[in-house]
């Protein structure tokens, strides 16, 4: 008998913010709302399983902000570095 597999449907987003004191970021969809707070570890990482729909996201600290795109069974990793 075979087993039937799970569908993912998730987002693993993970990264590291070099070069800042900030604690989290925000993500936010395209119609500016936030939907989610990434708060970041002591060694500025962070790691997130996300349960969004494919489309064009913006990473926002208050001060700089990064539009990314991010689909359901993916694994993003990104590394922001302030100079």
């Amino acid at each position: 008998m075979f087993k039937k597999r799970k569908k993912i449907n998730y987002i693993i987003f993970s990264g590291k913010v070099e070069n800042t004191s900030i604690d989290s970021l925000g993500l936010y969809d395209k119609n500016n709302q936030r939907i989610k707070t990434i708060y970041l570890s002591q060694e500025k990482t962070f790691n997130n399983t996300l349960i969004i729909p494919s489309g064009y996201y913006s990473l926002n600290d208050n001060n700089l902000i990064k539009t990314i795109f991010l689909k359901p069974k993916s694994k993003v990793t990104a590394v922001i570095t302030y100079i």
